[in-house]
C-alpha cells in the first residue's frame, strides 16, 4: 500500500475490519556482518519510519494494528514491537 508516496515494507490490512481483526505493519532493516555495533541505530531508524507511517491518515484509520521492526544482523534477527 502506498501512503503519501512511501511504502511500509509489509502492511497487512484485514478485509473485515469491523469484526475486530487486527492489521500488521512491519519495517525491515539489514546489517552486514561486522556491523553489529549499528544495531541500535538501525532499530531507531526502523521505529521512526513505523511512527511516520502511523501518522498517515490512511493508517490512522486502522484502529487495531500491530507494529514491528525487524533487524537482521548476519545470522541473528531482532524483533521489536512498537506500541
Amino acid at each position: 500500500m502506498e501512503v503519501q508516496r512511501k511504502y511500509p515494507d509489509i502492511l497487512l490490512i484485514p478485509r473485515e475490519r469491523d469484526k475486530g481483526y487486527k492489521g500488521v505493519m512491519i519495517e525491515f532493516k539489514y546489517l552486514k556482518k561486522g556491523e553489529e555495533n549499528k544495531l541500535e541505530e538501525k532499530q531507531k531508524e526502523a521505529r521512526e519510519q513505523i511512527k511516520e507511517y502511523g501518522e498517515f491518515e490512511e493508517i490512522k484509520e486502522l484502529k487495531n494494528i500491530y507494529k514491528y521492526t525487524v533487524v537482521a544482523v548476519n545470522d541473528k534477527i531482532y524483533v521489536e514491537e512498537i506500541k
